[in-house]
């Protein structure tokens, strides 16, 4: 018996240990997956390669910016005739304009609606690039195919789980709904019986009391 309590003690500190260590290694698979995923998504909505299209994201975003609105700018420029790719040079273009009012209207001309959202962060967009680089959240072509495949892999996970919970649902529905209906007449008569034994119930609950 004690040697069985010993072991038991190893295994349950053994499984701690285990879940600390895949736990977060889950989690960073996870944001790997949506993160990566999102900017390949985003690659190909625009046509821009996602280590540029990573780098303009956080750029933006230093701004008050977000994705979104990167994304409207992209598309603009490309209904516009402009290729999506060449955002750097269209932003520096727009940088050096000395009028407020004259740069606000470029903005607006060559990114759409959420072209002013992105001027905060025109005079230093190369900086804030190579800030990201350095700082690792570049995201490589490379990488963004293994996040999407990894998330594509993931929600067929996810989807196959939930396929197998409705299965089990499936197979124990009759004998809970025979449950349910046996229950709903013991229920009934319960409550008939305690309706019309309500001084019985009364002297239960005093008796419970003063014990």
């Amino acid at each position: 018996q004690s040697l069985g309590e010993g072991l038991t003690r190893v295994g349950a500190t053994i499984g701690g240990i285990g879940a600390a260590i895949v736990g977060p290694l889950a989690g960073a698979a996870k944001h790997f997956a949506d993160t990566g995923s999102a900017i390949a998504d985003m690659s190909a909505r625009t046509g821009v390669a996602t280590d540029h299209l990573s780098e303009l994201v956080y750029a933006a975003e230093q701004g008050g910016a977000a994705a979104t609105d990167l994304e409207v700018a992209l598309k603009t420029m490309a209904r516009n005739g402009l290729d999506p790719r060449s955002f750097d040079q269209v932003a520096a273009s727009i940088a050096g304009i000395e009028d407020p009012t004259e740069r606000v209207s470029a903005a607006l001309k060559g990114w759409g609606k959420s072209g002013t959202k992105l001027l905060p962060v025109l005079d230093s967009l190369q900086a804030l690039r190579g800030e990201a680089r350095g700082l690792g959240l570049s995201i490589d072509p490379k990488a963004a195919e293994r996040a999407d495949a990894l998330g594509d892999a993931m929600d067929r996970l996810v989807k196959v789980g939930k396929d197998l919970v409705f299965e089990v649902g499936s197979a124990i529905a009759e004998p809970l709904i025979r449950f349910a209906d046996v229950a709903a007449q013991v229920g009934a008569s319960l409550a008939s019986w305690v309706q019309q034994n309500q001084a019985v119930i009364v002297t239960i609950g005093a008796i419970g009391v003063i014990a």
